[in-house]
């Protein structure tokens, strides 16, 4: 849910660009080089690498190339998902998994972010995990083992020397961030991945994951290369893993001594005047609406950011979730909470909403003590919460507008 934005970034030369194939193999032949390379990342407890990483998002209106020093130490007998820590450093960002907290360090700023729970932690640093090593690692298993998954396998010529790829994809679910499978979204066509592997090494030189949907013909991607390979790193300092190395040197707490808790069921919603977005007014003029427009409503809150991979998968169901609930007195609003007119605008031409689309909610979202997206709050008539939602998972927000309508 929670994004991280980092600036830097510096040439990225994509491997596969020139490439040509040489040879197509087995689907047995395929298992055994991704069993090979399992086995070989497995005899590897500590590992570094530069990591160049390019996103592409043509539905988000969205692209970044960035590049981070990697250093990952691995729990090795873990055969399913590798008990590990991570550090990420770039020239503004530092990023660290102990294990067991999660805490981002922003150079600029002299600012972070912890988080004490792993769930959390992945979740809200999908951005650092999607793509990586870790993640190679959790889901070459189901690749190699599930007669579902579609797999080929084939020689590939990279700048004269040969490699080997192997493209596969599940074709009705896809690979989350070190958290297993999950059903694709009603817009999407596959996940299709691409694994290059050094064939001397037999190490993943790049990990590519394509995103076709219905309604976008160039796929949208995200392509990672790990360059420069250390097999045998030195371990960094043992306190460098832990945020009390830093707080004397990041004393601003990101604003977080100034947050309030997330709004809890049986609160009652805050009063709010926020601009509505209109594609016929000009930058100038506002069409204001308030929550004393919605008295005595069933409404459905759904926070939402652009530069936030899950908000991108839940924008699609609020059109979804009005249609199916509302023409009564119930009614879904999204308040996007940091983006301008001219961004939200792509987004208003790509959904044609059939629901307010609110803007400049970040002073309405911080009260509430929203921080990470989306973040769905439902009210009763009387303007109580209901139920909060941290992501998008339908089948329960439905059930819980079902209940609150039977209730009325």
């Amino acid at each position: 849910m929670h994004h991280f934005r980092i600036a830097t970034f510096i040439p990225f030369v994509l491997l596969t660009l020139g490439c040509s194939s040489l040879r197509k193999t087995s689907i047995k032949k395929v298992d055994k080089e991704l069993s090979i390379v399992e086995n070989k990342m497995r005899t590897l407890p500590n590992i570094s690498f530069i990591q160049y990483k390019h996103v592409y998002n043509e539905g988000a209106n969205y692209e970044v190339r960035d590049t981070m020093s990697m250093f990952h130490s691995f729990d090795t007998s873990n055969k399913i998902l590798p008990k590990f820590q991570v550090q990420s450093t770039s020239s503004k960002s530092i990023f660290i998994f102990n294990g067991t907290d999660f805490f981002s360090l922003q150079n600029d700023k002299k600012t972070y972010t912890n988080i004490s729970d792993p769930k959390k932690a992945f979740a809200n640093s999908a951005y650092l995990f999607r793509q990586s090593w870790a993640n190679i690692l959790s889901i070459l298993p189901t690749v190699i083992n599930s007669k579902v998954v579609i797999k080929k396998g084939k020689d590939t010529l990279i700048d004269n020397k040969v490699f080997y790829a192997v493209n596969f994809f599940y074709p009705t679910k896809k690979f989350n961030p070190l958290s297993g499978l999950t059903d694709l979204e009603t817009d999407t066509i596959k996940w299709n991945y691409e694994l290059i592997i050094n064939k001397s090494t037999h190490l993943p030189t790049q990990f590519n994951m394509y995103i076709q949907t219905k309604s976008i013909k160039t796929p949208n991607y995200i392509k990672v290369t790990f360059n420069n390979i250390n097999t045998h790193p030195d371990f960094p300092n043992e306190r460098s893993w832990f945020f009390s190395t830093y707080a004397k040197d990041y004393t601003i707490y990101s604003g977080n001594e100034k947050r309030v808790p997330l709004i809890t069921i049986g609160k009652s919603f805050p009063e709010w005047n926020l601009p509505l977005f209109d594609p016929h007014s000009n930058n100038i003029s506002n069409i204001l609406i308030s929550s004393s427009q919605y008295k005595g409503d069933i409404v459905l809150y759904a926070f939402w950011i652009k530069n936030c991979g899950y908000s991108q998968d839940a924008l699609p169901y609020f059109g979804k979730i009005q249609k199916d609930f509302g023409g009564g007195k119930f009614r879904l609003i999204s308040i996007n909470c940091e983006d301008s007119k001219d961004q939200i605008d792509f987004f208003y031409k790509k959904l044609s909403p059939n629901y307010p689309m609110l803007y400049n909610g970040k002073i309405l979202s911080e009260k509430l003590g929203i921080y990470g997206y989306p973040i769905f709050v439902l009210v009763d008539k009387n303007n109580t919460v209901v139920k909060v939602y941290e992501g998008l998972d339908y089948e329960k927000i439905a059930h819980s507008i079902q209940e609150t309508l039977a209730i009325e």
